[in-house]
């Protein structure tokens, strides 16, 4: 799927009825942010694939976590990304668009009464919207998913013989152990440091590479950050 050459170019003489517009929303409950990305696709009525048309992205400096002990107060939280996300929709594709919350697996860290009280006041925000969203679309995201979705993203962006930055593994794990050897205060983001340990760590242990092993680091393909929430927008695509 994505942007492999699709038999709807073409079709018709180029005629608009091949393709279908589709949304999707996803919302990522990050740890230190809270981002809706609201992901806008032409879907192919022939054989199903999608082409990313655009991405709209908004971010908060704000996290579920600050809600444990006021799961009420979540509304201020949530409400201005989900108004500017439904502005972004046309109004004709709004009931039809699915909206995707994940929570970040940090969650799964608090006792199960606080992360069960969050998880359900953040479904009970988010399915009073005009949206498509069932009680399975609100959930916290497993470390695996994660992973799955980024992986899927990042493999819907690609094409064949392209040109990208590599890296070797050992250079990763050494770029990992420089970050960590910073003061936290001196880090791009808190979590920076487990975030390179955790990926190094995944290279070798996981997926056991060896040192000299090449691989690709990139920030965006063609013009798009292969995001594991574009990736659940897609898994959910592909499966409905």
């Amino acid at each position: 799927p994505g942007r492999r050459e699709s038999p709807c170019v073409g079709v018709g003489g180029g005629k608009a009825w091949a393709w279908q517009s589709v949304y999707t929303v996803v919302v990522d409950a990050g740890a230190t942010a809270t981002r809706a990305h609201v992901f806008s696709f032409l879907r192919c009525c022939i054989d199903n694939t999608f082409l990313l048309q655009k991405e709209d992205f908004y971010q908060v400096e704000d996290s579920l976590l600050h809600y444990v002990n006021a799961p009420h107060q979540m509304r201020a939280l949530l409400l201005p990304l989900l108004k500017r996300a439904r502005a972004t929709v046309p109004d004709q594709y709004v009931k039809h668009t699915p909206l995707i919350l994940r929570a970040t697996p940090s969650l799964r860290r608090l006792p199960r009464a606080h992360a069960t009280r969050l998880i359900y006041q953040a479904r009970k925000i988010v399915t009073r919207t005009a949206f498509m969203v069932k009680r399975e679309h609100v959930t916290i995201m497993a470390g695996h998913d994660e992973a799955a979705d980024l992986w899927l993203a990042a493999n819907f962006l690609t094409e064949p013989n392209m040109a990208y930055g590599f890296v070797r593994v050992e250079q990763f794990r050494a770029a990992a152990n420089t970050m960590c050897s910073r003061e936290p205060a001196h880090l791009p983001d808190p979590l920076a440091c487990l975030d390179y340990q955790y990926v190094a760590a995944l290279l070798t242990h996981g997926l056991h590479l060896d040192d000299h092993t090449e691989i690709l680091v990139c920030e965006k393909i063609h013009g798009f950050r292969p995001s594991w929430a574009l990736g659940a927008a897609l898994d959910y695509l592909q499966s409905h």
